[in-house]
């Protein structure tokens, strides 16, 4: 007698492939943050390109890139900057620098000139003048230096300027600059006292342009590296795990229905299934369809019993 197939029981989820990990593991985790700071390094870099780039289209007067007005005055012979120390910098990389000022006194001729510190410092020994320390602070960064006499020497009249202009009206002095130190002088030109000036500064840059699409290349491209340093690793971390292949899962289509008595393995496939053609006896309740591009036999049905002879036919009555 032949014992009754054990019903099949299914065994859970098949193992995943063992190719890619899922989850997240510490090497996902420092993909994430070190992509987290290159984020935020891009986004410093893209905005230093903006505004190197806004700044060259929109502060710019001739050329130059320039300052706010701001006001200045002194009672004594001079305005004058505070030393400027220039050593090893090349006009490429500053280029030319430039003064613009307009006296209030429109009557008198205003001077501007750039000279050597020390000629500076030697001329005007002997008188008054302020110094300005902080151009963008006003006269709330003027130092006032005292003398004894209240009168200079013309400027004019003399030849240690390394560039110098002079007039009425706005008057504007433009300095390619040289190694060295040097002193910026402001002053009425026939070197009398009591001086209010409205000065700008402005400086040429004229890599300012190559600056701000650098920033902006660069800034783009480490972002771009900063994306997949984060999506890659967060889209394997939430993936679902792969079925090796010939495995099965319970339920996917063409899986044997629960309850079904398991069925013996086609020779040569992994995991037992697909079945054998024919494995699987069809019911009423649940047919059995084989998967795509498996053979659609079914075993053949159980042979029938011959049946019974008919029993005679029970005698009419009549007697022959």
């Amino acid at each position: 007698m032949t014992a009754a197939p054990q019903p099949w029981v299914s065994p859970g989820p098949p193992p995943p492939t063992g190719r890619a990990r899922t989850g997240w593991t510490a090497g996902r985790i420092v993909s994430v943050v070190i992509g987290s700071i290159l984020a935020l390094v891009s986004f410093g870099m893209l905005a230093i390109g903006v505004l190197a780039l806004v700044a060259d289209q929109t502060q710019r007067d001739n050329g130059y890139l320039t300052s706010g007005r701001a006001q200045f005055t002194t009672a004594g012979v001079a305005i004058t900057s505070d030393n400027i120390e220039l050593y090893d910098v090349g006009t490429d990389l500053l280029g030319k620098i430039l003064i613009r000022a307009t006296s209030n006194d429109s009557g008198r001729p205003l001077f501007l000139g750039i000279g050597p510190t020390s000629q500076v410092n030697a001329y005007l020994a002997n008188v008054p003048y302020s110094t300005v320390n902080d151009f963008s602070n006003g006269n709330s960064a003027v130092i006032n230096h005292p003398g004894t006499v209240n009168r200079a020497q013309p400027p004019i009249a003399l030849n240690f300027w390394v560039a110098q202009v002079s007039g009425t009206g706005t008057q504007s002095l433009t300095w390619e600059i040289q190694n060295g130190s040097w002193t910026a002088v402001a002053m009425n030109a026939n070197g009398t006292p009591a001086l209010t000036i409205n000065a700008q500064l402005g400086v040429e840059l004229p890599w300012l342009t190559g600056v701000g699409i650098g920033f902006l290349i660069a800034g783009l491209v480490v972002l771009v590296g900063a994306a997949f340093l984060i999506i890659i690793p967060i889209r394997r971390a939430v993936r679902r795990p792969q079925v090796a292949a010939g495995a099965w899962a319970p339920g996917a289509p063409g899986a044997p229905p629960q309850g079904y008595p398991m069925p013996p393995p086609a020779p040569g496939v992994a995991g037992g299934y697909p079945p054998a053609p024919g494995g699987y006896p069809p019911t009423p309740e649940s047919p059995y369809t084989p998967p795509a591009g498996a053979a659609s036999a079914q075993p053949a049905p159980p042979p029938t019993s011959p049946k019974p002879p008919e029993p005679p036919a029970p005698p009419s009555g009549k007697t022959l």
